[in-house]
């Protein structure tokens, strides 16, 4: 699944959204929403997080609540994909 954040696509593997490290962390959010750093990093690895944190740098720094937002909308657009691939076609 591909989804942009900041103008810039990322790949997500579809077999991560059911997988149960990722509902493990997920789960984890109600309690800690600090947790969301885990989401995002298990959806797009090391390498793509990196990539987002660099696009979102300003002056040697990335603020947290724009990293934050970038892991709602990565969030966002992942069940906005999966219900439109889920449902089924006229």
């Amino acid at each position: 699944m591909i989804v942009e954040l900041n103008e810039i696509e990322f790949e997500v593997e579809e077999s991560k959204l059911d997988d149960w490290e990722f509902l493990k962390i997920l789960k984890n959010l109600e309690t800690n929403p600090l947790n969301v750093i885990d989401v995002g990093e298990f959806l797009l690895g090391s390498e793509q997080n990196k990539k987002l944190e660099d696009s979102l740098r300003k002056e040697g720094r990335v603020k947290a609540s724009e990293m934050m937002d970038a892991y709602k909308q990565l969030l966002d657009q992942l069940k906005s994909l999966k219900n439109s691939s889920s449902s089924p076609s006229a």
